[in-house]
């Protein structure tokens, strides 16, 4: 018998069947970036050089969420065009987003809904946009998400970006289909995020640094990664990742470390309305420099493979979600309180931030690793109704 399919040898896309354990370090890495920026935040200077080095770079870490949108539009893309063709194809994918998300986020926001009454939290009348995951809406952090100064959820942002992403890019892939026409679609979007920044600082407008739209080129950038690699171009794509994100990590540090902006320690220097440059190309520089580092941990056997498959990156990968969730509440209880009382002991303040960081670090891990076990792995279970149905497995496409 004979079949109409085309039925690909195994070697021809080696390492995308399956889980890829280098993802979670990736991913790990990530986090590991966000909580570095919370856990140790602090004034933007200081009279010693080398401690305002490790603030400038320290401040830098919060393109771990870059990162994060990179890998996720990777992922995302990947799923989605290997399952083109498959039955139920926007059910299963939309299924299989909430099982994954929304248990743990909804949990928390319920659980502060019935806590709202006997602690007194004040919401100003907010609450319906994070239910509704509008809270980065008008593209701005004006929110006032926070009901009570040992809660915040101001970090919620992303999450919401991510959550609008995934309302529309399975239509688009779904329509699309060839990965040309994919990839048309991702640099339209980009093209669209770059000029919309770059409209907005003309304008004298801020930048809308949390909306989807001007982060749209960071999770785009992921998606086309993903359909190249697909491709025939796959070996010339992972081969060059290398030196784009060496070239892109180099100029986006040029961006924000340039003397002129040493004199002027009141704002950071990657701030898009203060730094034009970065705000309008920098951005897109980063998110290209971020994907780039999920093509060099591809190609199996490589340096940057084995690094981020390292069981100590992988365990961070591995609760990232719920440690993204719920850490930033016990940033917010904890630190300030934590860094006194070593001040008290007469820890001095440079290590202090340090020394207070490691153990609430540790905490929220363990606060993850529980919310994963006890409650969120029990929603995963339920993905067995939603699977994903591939089509057969075919050479590398061309464009």
């Amino acid at each position: 018998m004979h079949s109409s399919a085309v039925v690909r040898k195994p070697s021809a896309l080696p390492g995308f069947q399956g889980h890829l354990a280098a993802l979670d370090g990736v991913r790990g890495i990530a986090l590991l970036m966000v909580l570095a920026v919370h856990f140790l935040w602090s004034t933007n200077t200081s009279a010693n050089p080398f401690m305002q080095a490790f603030l400038d770079l320290k401040g830098m870490a919060w393109s771990g969420v870059y990162l994060f949108f990179a890998l996720s539009g990777f992922l995302i893309t990947g799923i989605l065009y290997d399952s083109l063709g498959a039955q139920h194809y926007l059910r299963t994918f939309w299924a299989r987003r909430v099982l994954r998300i929304f248990p743990l986020y909804y949990g928390v926001l319920l659980l502060l809904l019935l806590l709202t009454k006997p602690l007194h939290f004040q919401w100003h009348g907010q609450m319906w946009m994070l239910w509704l995951y509008l809270n980065n809406l008008p593209f701005s952090l004006n929110f006032n998400s926070n009901p009570a100064p040992y809660i915040n959820l101001i970090h919620f942002w992303s999450l919401a970006v991510e959550e609008q992403f995934y309302l529309f890019w399975p239509i688009v892939v779904l329509t699309c289909k060839t990965p040309k026409r994919i990839l048309l679609a991702a640099l339209i979007g980009c093209l669209i995020s770059i000029a919309a920044r770059w409209l907005m600082i003309l304008a004298g407008v801020e930048v809308a640094g949390h909306s989807l739209l001007c982060n749209l080129d960071a999770i785009l950038l992921g998606g086309m990664l993903a359909i190249l690699v697909r491709t025939r171009l796959r070996d010339k794509v992972l081969q060059a990742a290398p030196y784009l994100f060496l070239f892109c990590t180099t100029t986006v540090l040029w961006m924000v470390l340039r003397p002129e902006y040493f004199r002027t320690r009141d704002v950071a220097n990657f701030d898009l309305n203060h730094n034009p440059l970065f705000g309008v190309l920098g951005m897109t520089l980063l998110s290209i420099g971020m994907t780039a580092l999920i093509g060099m941990t591809l190609q199996p056997g490589s340096p940057s493979n084995r690094f981020f498959s390292s069981s100590f990156l992988r365990f961070f990968g591995r609760y990232s979600y719920g440690a993204y969730v719920l850490h930033y509440s016990i940033d917010s209880a904890l630190t300030d309180r934590l860094r006194r009382a070593l001040l008290h002991h007469g820890v001095p303040a440079p290590l202090n931030l340090l020394v207070a960081a490691i153990p609430l670090i540790a905490l929220s891990m363990a606060v993850a690793y529980a919310s994963y076990h006890l409650y969120e792995k029990h929603f995963l279970a339920l993905k067995k109704y939603f699977p994903y149905k591939r089509a057969p497995l075919q050479e590398p496409a061309t464009l």
